[in-house]
């Protein structure tokens, strides 16, 4: 079994978690002088505009709530063009998709691939041709979910009774290293550290609750060497 440690409050038993796809759409247009000739040119910055605009407004940019189907995606870095004065020729985003139901990860995914798809095809030039996108995927990991009678569960929660909390076993929508652990058949559930707001600039560590953490696992170690 294994004990990872990622979370929050030192109470906190995280048990399940998302499982996560990164994407990359690699973005082809058609240079020309943006001044003398745009008409010329197919923008690949107005392509990928145009493509996160029609997933936000399906409704699967951010949290995603599709009657009892729950996801996220995310944009997270965009780069191409050379100079102002030229129409951007290529573009690359990338970003990721989540959600604790595979099939509905699946659905988040073909929105994406097909409004990017419809995207490079709606941006034409003067001459009628349109731009392209190489649309790729890579799985990050895994969803699961522990029972709350799995071995490692039940020896985190006495531990943190033991340090006179009350354990909270809870599925978190995030990604944590005891997704691939579990994937892999070891059985892990993840501990809180006392760590806040995480990758924001005011992410914080509340020492307190560190320092509680620290016995929380003092109080697992000496119960596995039972």
């Amino acid at each position: 079994m294994g004990f990872n440690l990622d979370g929050q409050f030192p109470n906190e038993i995280v048990i399940g978690a998302m499982s996560a796809v990164r994407w990359v759409a690699e973005i082809k247009g058609i240079s020309t002088h943006a001044g003398l000739e745009p008409h010329k040119g197919i923008s690949a910055g107005l392509i990928g505009s145009k493509a996160m605009a029609m997933i936000s407004e399906k409704g699967y940019f951010g949290k995603i709530i599709k009657g009892n189907r729950i996801g996220t995606s995310n944009l997270g870095s965009v780069s191409g063009g050379e100079a102002s004065n030229q129409v951007m020729d290529s573009c690359v985003m990338t970003g990721e998709c989540r959600s604790h139901n595979p099939a509905f990860l699946k659905q988040i995914i073909k929105v994406y691939t097909d409004s990017f798809d419809k995207a490079a095809k709606s941006v034409t030039n003067d001459a009628g041709k349109c731009g392209s996108v190489k649309f790729t995927t890579i799985s990050d990991y895994n969803a699961f979910k522990l029972k709350k009678s799995e071995p490692c569960v039940k020896i985190a929660s006495k531990a943190v009774e033991q340090a006179g909390e009350i354990p909270n076993p809870l599925v978190m929508d995030a990604g944590l290293d005891a997704n691939n652990f579990n994937e892999k058949g070891l059985p892990t559930v993840t501990l809180g550290t006392g760590s806040h707001k995480f990758h924001q600039v005011e992410e914080y560590v509340d020492i307190k609750e560190y320092l509680l953490a620290c016995e929380v696992l003092l109080n697992i170690a000496k119960r596995c060497a039972e």
